[in-house]
């Protein structure tokens, strides 16, 4: 039983991605503040006045899209760190969508260089954090008793460009289309 309730929540939650990230191009500042609540972006205000850009960590939790969405239509600078969708209608789609909001957006094959220079042009790069990296690649760690190998992107380029670095979470508010962020 608790199971099926854990996986009809998931397949419920995908779904409700989905329609939002349809009804994206329709984003405008004002349905942007209907739909996101805002919580301590005034301490990202205020790393954005120090001119170094911001580093926001995030993970698959919540709609990562809906944040970048809202946030962009609000004038938030964001460069989007993105890997391509392997089903080229869904990644056509995705990307006018992001591109229409106002997300910049970064590939994420060979994206250093670039990230450096979204940072050195004050603006908010997303780095998500729960992405498997291969152990070359990674920082390799114990993660619920298994090893995983976890990015250590975010360290690295907080050091590099002196960028501050802040946590971000959106959460959906039950079934009424809002969230918190």
């Amino acid at each position: 039983r608790e199971q099926r309730r854990i996986v009809r929540r998931c397949f419920t939650h995908q779904v409700l991605y989905a329609v939002e990230v349809l009804r994206a191009p329709l984003m405008t500042r004002a349905l942007s503040e209907e739909l996101v609540e805002r919580v301590g972006f005034d301490l990202l205000d205020a790393s954005l006045a120090r001119g170094k850009g911001v580093i926001v960590f995030m993970a698959h939790i919540g709609n990562i899209d809906l944040v970048g969405f809202t946030q962009a239509v609000r004038g938030v600078p964001i460069s989007v760190v993105v890997k391509p969708i392997h089903w080229k209608p869904a990644q056509e789609l995705v990307t006018l969508v992001r591109e229409r909001t106002g997300m910049r957006l970064i590939a994420a094959s060979r994206s250093k260089q670039v990230i450096r220079e979204a940072l050195a042009s004050n603006r908010v790069v997303p780095l998500l954090v729960d992405q498997h990296m291969p152990q070359h690649r990674g920082i390799v760690c114990r993660f619920f008793g298994q090893l995983a190998s976890t990015s250590p992107a975010v360290a690295r380029f907080a050091f590099e460009t002196g960028a501050p670095v802040h946590p971000a979470i959106i959460v959906r508010q039950g079934l009424s289309g809002r969230h918190v962020a």
